[in-house]
């Protein structure tokens, strides 16, 4: 047991130092791209940024998450897979956005028809990145994910800033600059991925793939659609609420939320899924790698987020300008959700490891209508800072039942 924690604090120190780095390059960046920028350009790019986010995540069925306890043979199917329905889904998803959505709607975004192009090809990318993360996750080849994390950040910053300050500072650079970046990374997985695998496979063999991983579709990928709706929710409804200046400062606020923590959670998220699936098929003890990886983040997230409690206006002001103090408020309301959620997000996959689709279902169903419902609340009260406390509380609730679910379905296991 103390090798196999071992081996899985070594992976996850490997994914650390890549998820740091990435971390650390927009913490020096943010200070010219909000100058450089401004409140309404970023709000308008978060916003469609959070859309396409939406897309890619969703165009592949969630089925990334079945490419970590496949077999080799099924492994490279089920990438084919992917591979197949990320560009039809995508264009599928932002045809029916463009009909649904009049154009008034449309207009009061800002939108374009450059936009929903760019919209399209970011959701694209967005996708077949996050596959091929899970992919290479797979084969435990977690310093290319690394390296591709650090490049992603280098990258995207770095042409935000040249761009904006060679062109016009328009959401059209920021948007630019996010795609080459994410092709960039995707190049990079990429060289991970067993290409000469995907030769072999025919349509037969897809076809009884899917089949196999229809409880995905049935329950973890609704769940998933939800789950990643609700995350995106709060920006698209402060933007059409509030306008694109308060979604700008919400946009920094959750950056801001996530520099102290970021590159610990999505390091943790992803050689946890991996050892914690291992764990399960040698009927070892998943449990507890479970509560070992609660404390220790528990531990190490203290710290950094008692320190953004106290000195939120003070780090807002000195790096962003006073102008941006509405953040720091809407950080301070936040923070202890932003804490738990840090905590016990690396470990939600082990709900899908544990079969538990259909609670996942449940909860992301209620994320949905809490936090949809508390913005509209303080809305209708003039409140925004109201409606995110009100979010926030009972996001923390639905956290720590979520967690007591996975321990119920833990129960008889191994200890």
């Amino acid at each position: 047991m103390q090798n196999s924690l071992k081996k899985y604090i070594l992976d996850t120190l490997t994914l650390f130092k890549g998820s740091s780095i990435a971390q650390i390059i927009p913490l020096f960046a943010i200070p010219f791209i909000t100058r450089l920028y401004g409140t309404e350009t970023i709000g308008q790019f978060a916003i469609i940024y959070a859309i396409a986010t939406i897309f890619g995540t969703i165009a592949g069925f969630k089925l990334e998450f079945a490419l970590v306890p496949a077999t080799d043979s099924d492994r490279s199917t089920l990438f084919a897979l992917l591979l197949v329905l990320m560009i039809p889904m995508v264009l599928l998803f932002t045809s029916m956005f463009v009909l649904t959505v009049s154009v008034v709607e449309i207009e009061q975004f800002k939108f374009s028809r450059t936009s929903i192009a760019y919209l399209a090809v970011l959701a694209i990318l967005t996708g077949l990145v996050n596959s091929a993360n899970f992919y290479n996750s797979s084969l435990q080849n977690f310093k290319r994910i690394a390296n591709a994390k650090i490049t992603l950040a280098a990258s995207t910053f770095t042409l935000q800033i040249t761009l904006g300050y060679i062109f016009q500072a328009s959401v059209e650079m920021l948007l630019i600059s996010r795609i080459f970046s994410l092709a960039v990374s995707f190049f990079i997985l990429s060289s991970g991925i067993e290409w000469k695998d995907l030769r072999a496979i025919t349509m037969r063999s897809i076809l009884k793939i899917l089949k196999k991983q229809l409880s995905y579709i049935l329950y973890f990928w609704p769940a998933s659609i939800i789950d990643v709706v609700a995350k995106q929710v709060p920006i698209l409804l402060i933007g059409g609420l509030y306008g694109d200046s308060l979604a700008g400062y919400y946009s920094m606020a959750e950056r801001v939320l996530s520099v102290p923590t970021a590159a610990i959670s999505s390091a943790v998220s992803q050689s946890f899924y991996q050892k914690f699936v291992s764990e399960l098929k040698l009927e070892a003890n998943p449990r507890r790698i479970l509560l070992f990886t609660w404390k220790m983040l528990g531990g190490i997230g203290a710290l950094p987020f008692l320190l953004l409690f106290i000195y939120s206006h003070e780090l807002i002001g000195f790096v962003l300008g006073n102008g941006w103090l509405t953040s720091a408020e809407i950080i301070r309301v936040l923070l202890l959700m932003t804490y738990v959620a840090f905590i016990s997000a690396s470990t939600s996959s082990a709900m899908i490891a544990l079969d538990g689709q259909k609670y996942s279902l449940y909860f992301t169903i209620f994320a949905l209508f809490n936090k949809a419902g508390g913005i509209y609340y303080g809305y209708m009260h003039g409140d925004l800072l109201l409606g995110l406390g009100i979010m926030a509380a009972l996001q923390i609730v639905l956290n720590l039942l979520y967690n007591s679910v996975i321990l119920w379905k833990l129960k008889g296991r191994i200890l």
